[in-house]
């Protein structure tokens, strides 16, 4: 009898599996192990039940009832994060329209809502299953996931101050209704508020409300100028660790606005978990050092966000995306036409649809439009070259690409973050890095691993099937054959736009 069962645990065999809703058979699974590195496994067999993952197994899955999508000779990987986005607006549109006569407005207004509906798909068409807005609230969340198929949505409550950045231009009294989760400092005009209404907007009760509200992070923002500028307020030293006290109280991250050299310095002094942007913005330090070289305050700040632990945001598309609405022609690119509308990009070549790029070529004096685009180009380069220190001296990268930075059209969902992986791995990143920056980093710094960034048993199914290895071509995120969202199978060609 021992002989018999020892043999027949010797034997080939089959592994019965029930109540599989799911079964995807020889695929090729890859998984990060760490930022650096990921895990390949050949003929795996994955197992979906509802909306997670319950088995990875070298041996055959079996159940009549599941649905069997053949891997063969395709890639199985995370779902992508885009973790700096700004959803529920179309891009470029502008902010003012009483200029405008009732069939411009209705024709804006239809464009607006081609929008919405396709935003969603537009993210899932490139493969990003989560996102995260870090300046929203739980009703504009509501409002991305009430128009159809969407990503996993998260957001930051932000905390700007009065007259500060983001703040800037609405009036004290108002400022409760315009910014909900604003922090009210010492100097204020408190005589437009009542004793209760000031209270409500302490730090603590600020960042309370966000996370009652179903927020992630905490953000605020380091920004006093644009440029040689410094006339926009400082959120107070004080008030930067009272936000971080109770960030930490009520197990939210805070995450910083800070694209120079001084203002992520601030930002590392008051221990910020998110750097939310690359640091192009060197100033003077820009004539410093070579081009394989960074200027000693800029790696001496890069070098204390690598030793910090902070998740660092390059968001190269902000400058891409500034660059290349300048350019003429560049909306006709036929990468476009996946996330637009053929009436979009019709719009977007009017003169009323230029508006935004005739503001970012205007006050320039006398430089000539290539000169513009080369300035740009130029600050771009100086994020890449911070880019390039920061993974080759083991910082934590993070994708995001804070879609769209400005009313751009050159910042579309999905293809913008398509074009950040490009540039990431332009800049010099490996693909393997630039797989876990856009997976498991993301994951790590907002504390969603247990859910998400990696391929396991337990995990939410927020997959995608590639037809080309990750690990072989960054252009593999353009060759997805399947997302997966919440268990949920949907070909990549049914998120295809149809007009």
């Amino acid at each position: 009898m021992k002989t018999l069962m020892l043999t027949s645990l010797l034997l080939p065999f089959v592994l019965n599996a029930k109540e599989f809703d799911i079964i995807i058979k020889n695929v090729t699974v890859i998984s990060p192990l760490n930022p650096y590195q990921a895990n390949v496994a050949d003929k795996r067999w994955v197992g979906i039940q509802d909306d997670k993952i319950k088995m990875i197994s070298a041996k055959a899955l079996i159940d009549a009832d599941a649905n069997v999508i053949d891997g063969t000779g395709k890639f199985l990987i995370p779902g992508l994060m885009d973790a700096h986005v700004h959803l529920n607006r179309m891009p470029g549109l502008p902010f003012e329209l009483k200029q405008l006569n009732e069939k411009e407005v209705a024709e804006l207004e239809s464009l607006q809502q081609q929008y919405l509906q396709r935003q969603g798909k537009n993210y899932l068409y490139y493969g990003v299953t989560q996102v995260l807005e870090p300046g929203a609230s739980k009703e504009s969340m509501s409002l991305f996931q009430s128009n159809g198929v969407a990503p996993t949505s998260y957001f930051c409550g932000a905390v700007p101050i009065y007259r500060g950045y983001n703040a800037q231009g609405i009036k004290y009294e108002h400022l409760h209704e315009k910014r909900p989760y604003y922090a009210h400092q010492h100097g204020d005009p408190s005589h437009h508020h009542d004793k209760h209404l000031l209270e409500s907007h302490s730090p603590e009760q600020s960042v309370k409300r966000m996370a009652d509200d179903a927020a992630i992070c905490t953000k605020v923002y380091l920004e006093d100028g644009f440029g040689e500028r410094s006339d926009i307020p400082l959120i107070a030293p004080k008030t930067l660790d009272e936000l971080k006290y109770a960030s930490e109280k009520h197990g939210l991250k805070m995450m910083a606005h800070a694209n120079a050299t001084d203002m992520q310095r601030l930002g590392l002094n008051h221990k910020v978990d998110v750097m939310a942007h690359g640091n192009w913005n060197w100033l003077d330090e820009s004539r410093v050092g070579t081009k394989g070289e960074l200027p000693p305050k800029v790696k001496a700040v890069a070098d204390d966000i690598i030793r910090s632990g902070v998740a660092y945001q390059p968001t190269l598309n902000v400058m891409r995306a500034l660059t290349d609405v300048m350019r003429e022609g560049h909306i006709t690119q036929p990468e476009y036409k996946t996330v637009l509308s053929e009436a979009q990009i019709a719009w977007y070549q009017t003169e009323a649809g230029q508006w935004f790029a005739r503001e970012v070529k205007s006050g320039w004096g006398n430089m000539s439009d290539a000169q513009k685009i080369a300035r740009f180009e130029f600050n771009q380069q100086l994020g890449k070259r911070v880019l390039k220190y920061m993974y080759q001296n083991g910082g934590l990268i993070s994708l995001a690409t804070d879609t769209p930075p400005a009313p751009t059209y050159a910042s579309q969902p999905g293809l913008a973050t398509y074009w950040e992986l490009k540039d990431m791995h332009d800049a010099g990143m490996s693909l393997a890095s630039i797989l876990a920056a856009a997976t498991l980093n993301n994951a790590k710094a907002f504390s969603l691993d247990k859910q998400y960034g990696t391929v396991e048993a337990g995990k939410v199914a927020n997959l995608l099937l590639l037809n080309v290895s990750p690990l072989q071509s960054v252009e593999a995120y353009n060759h997805i054959d399947m997302v997966i969202l919440n268990g949920v199978p949907l070909l990549r060609s049914d998120l295809e736009i149809t007009k």
